[in-house]
């Protein structure tokens, strides 16, 4: 039940968030396409911790910050980032997935590092098993920090060799894919 709640409640805060902001960064209006993906922005920082978080308040704090994130990101910061890297995000990835994902696990480092029975009770073990082990707090913060690392590395990565494999002879012909020249005939 607490995932769920604190679901609902992460998503209303990063809504509010999102109406509340729009209109200062478009011109007193809202847009569509950033209030579609900022909303959900919340849903995806809340992943990670959604079982975790004991205090309503939190979850809507939480979804709140990431609404405002999110709005900024995709009015403020990908456009600056177009113009001057030529970057291309033409799904919002990044403000939809990228950020609240590294958000929420920052968030998870937290959380996890603060575990204790005083705030969970006997379903502390249920929630982290490894604590009843002997594992403390500190170190479920640690692993925590090594699985986003893990997590970065692999998308670093991934991304450097999909770069190169597009980048390759294999691809050199893929600009015509988008010239109709090339597949139908064309009335003068």
């Amino acid at each position: 039940h607490r995932a769920i709640i604190n679901t609902y409640l992460c998503l209303t805060g990063s809504t509010i968030a999102v109406f509340v902001s729009t209109p200062f960064t478009h011109h007193g209006r809202l847009e569509m396409e950033t209030i579609l993906n900022s909303t959900l922005a919340g849903g995806v920082v809340i992943g990670s911790t959604a079982d975790l978080i004991t205090l309503p308040w939190v979850s809507i704090f939480i979804g709140f910050f990431i609404g405002i994130i999110s709005v900024i990101g995709y009015r403020i910061i990908n456009p600056f980032l177009v113009e001057k890297i030529q970057y291309q995000d033409t799904c919002g990835v990044l403000y939809l997935h990228g950020i609240p994902g590294f958000i929420g696990a920052v968030i998870s480092i937290i959380i996890s590092g603060a575990a204790s029975e005083s705030i969970y009770g006997p379903s502390l073990f249920l929630l982290f098993p490894k604590l009843e082990n002997g594992r403390s707090s500190r170190g479920q913060a640690g692993i925590q920090v090594a699985q986003i690392m893990i997590s970065l590395g692999t998308a670093i990565v991934g991304g450097i060799l999909t770069g190169f494999i597009l980048k390759s002879s294999m691809f050199s012909n893929i600009e015509n894919l988008f010239n109709d020249n090339v597949l139908f005939e064309i009335p003068e």
